[in-house]
């Protein structure tokens, strides 16, 4: 038996490297912040995440299509409409003194989950109901749904465009 100790592994040596990376950055202070063109790439390469979700058109708003029509109210619930070739999305949203109240359906497909999304912050996720029903508390501004659906081990993204609520 030897009483030399042994050598250190490559990887010991790596992660000692790493340890004083973090010191030397640690103690460089303030991380300066990103020009505004890297700044813009980075987002526009965020996007891509999500390049392959199908994305489920706008067909009504009673927002708009009740304006269009000559009516006039204060109407309190406020229904959308989204379709791709085979799923028909149907959403209903209630303000109230404590927020906003969405309701909603999808019909063509199997609803395996439903994410309200916002531009900023973290998505806020649906409680799913039988037959293709979701509920969820909201907050005004800009949103959109993103939804999986699907049978079997196939699951298909959807999202919707964007609204301002």
């Amino acid at each position: 038996m030897s009483d030399t100790p042994p050598e250190p592994s490559p990887m010991h040596e790596l992660d000692e490297l790493t340890l004083q990376a973090l010191a030397m950055v640690a103690q460089a202070g303030p991380v300066l912040e990103a020009p505004d063109h890297v700044v813009h790439a980075a987002k526009g390469l965020f996007t891509w995440r999500t390049i392959d979700a199908e994305l489920a058109a706008l067909t009504y708003d009673s927002l708009v299509d009740l304006e269009l029509a000559g009516v006039r109210g204060t109407a309190t619930t406020r229904t959308l409409s989204f379709a791709t070739d085979e799923i028909i999305v149907e959403v209903d949203i209630t303000g109230g003194s404590d927020g906003l109240r969405v309701d909603g359906v999808v019909v063509g497909a199997d609803l395996r989950s439903v994410d309200i999304q916002f531009p900023s912050g973290t998505p806020t996720s649906a409680e799913l109901h039988d037959s293709g029903r979701f509920s969820a508390a909201a907050r005004s501004g800009t949103m959109r749904f993103t939804f999986a659906v699907g049978s079997g081990p196939v699951t298909r993204i959807v999202q919707t465009e964007w609204v301002t609520i």
